[in-house]
């Protein structure tokens, strides 16, 4: 049970790792259900207990489909009388919400028994939580791409299967939206149908241009696998040039650092946390092609190329061209992406990466 439930319910198809039990208790708090400096006491009530274990089943796969959503909220009311001093009470948002979801659960399982609710509303929760400014908003964003370590900046990495989650729920609910736009009779596209690459393109100038909790997330992420990624061609220049000297050294690297200042600093080497985020960004690239792509991302094209890197290409040119149209940006965008890597460059400096 996440701190930010009321902005993004689990997903079934995230597969997030299990709430771990000590931070349920602080998670209460901030979700109204407990006062503040009651988290010591509801340890002991079982009501941490009784959440991690749903919370564990609702991840398991099957979504709220595997749980008895009715009963599920009839033992939290339950809860409610019987932890000591009324300690444990429902907020009137969640009372709402528990009805509201019953409802609706209820007419779902009863046309088909796989329905989840939570699984129904991924799209509108994505596209809220990638577009709404507010600190909570901003924070749930955090938590889904993420995961338990959005708090520690110095060594957070994208999750792919979480951003792929993300991307496909917006992709969906634009679709769905377009569709009751156009009016009746429109057709809905299929789930999975590839974007336009020019569209794709502009979705992320759009990111970088407006001031939101999505544009720091990319702008940071961004950095960080630019810098790993010219670290590793660096690494990669000095261990094919020619060994000088008695120490083994590479020409280029004494070229240009001739006294050895840099050699084995944390500016030129990369850490766990770059290799992760090279990692993640060479799976991303796969995913964006594949969704921008009409050939399998596994597929070649007809000249030989993998099919995934040529989408990728397609999508790289028109970044080109619509950053050109919108050239008046790219100062600002760039100061952005300047003063980020000025931070990650002092916290490696100062070993916090």
């Amino acid at each position: 049970m996440g701190l930010h439930t009321r902005a993004r319910p689990p997903s079934p198809s995230t597969n997030p790792p299990p709430r771990p039990p000590e931070q349920v208790p602080s998670d209460l708090v901030k979700l109204g259900f407990v006062p503040p400096g009651g988290e010591k006491d509801i340890e002991s009530s079982g009501v941490v207990e009784y959440l991690t274990d749903v919370y564990s089943t609702w991840n398991s796969g099957g979504g709220a489909a595997k749980l008895d959503v009715p009963a599920l909220f009839a033992r939290v009311q339950d809860l409610t009388a019987e932890t000591e001093n009324g300690l444990f009470q429902i907020p009137p948002y969640f009372a709402y919400i528990a009805k509201s979801f019953s409802v609706l659960e209820g007419i779902g399982l009863s046309s088909d028994p796989d329905y989840s609710i939570v699984k129904e509303t991924l799209p509108y929760i994505s596209r809220r939580i990638m577009t709404d400014p507010s600190p909570r908003t901003a924070g749930a964003l955090e938590t889904f791409v993420f995961g338990d370590i959005k708090d520690d900046r110095d060594a957070r990495v994208l999750s792919p299967k979480r951003v792929e989650t993300l991307l496909k729920g917006a992709q969906k609910y634009a679709a769905t939206t377009s569709a009751a736009v156009a009016g009746p009779g429109a057709e809905l596209a299929p789930a999975g149908a590839p974007l336009d690459v020019a569209s794709a393109a502009d979705a992320l100038l759009d990111v970088l241009e407006r001031d939101s909790p999505l544009q720091e997330l990319v702008v940071e992420q961004l950095t960080l696998v630019l810098a790993a990624g010219s670290r590793e061609l660096w690494a990669r220049a000095r261990a094919s040039s020619p060994r000088v000297g008695g120490d083994g050294r590479s020409l280029l690297g004494l070229v240009v650092d001739p006294f050895g200042i840099f050699r084995n600093s944390r500016i030129i080497e990369n850490n766990d946390r770059d290799r992760k985020a090279l990692e993640a960004a060479g799976r991303l690239v796969e995913m964006a092609a594949s969704m921008v792509g009409t050939a399998p991302a596994s597929g070649l094209t007809p000249d030989g190329r993998s099919a995934a890197n040529a989408e990728a290409a397609a999508l790289a040119r028109a970044l080109v061209r619509k950053a050109w149209d919108r050239r008046q940006s790219i100062p600002a965008i760039g100061r952005l992406f300047l003063l980020e890597a000025l931070d990650q460059t002092y916290h490696r400096l100062s070993g916090r990466q």
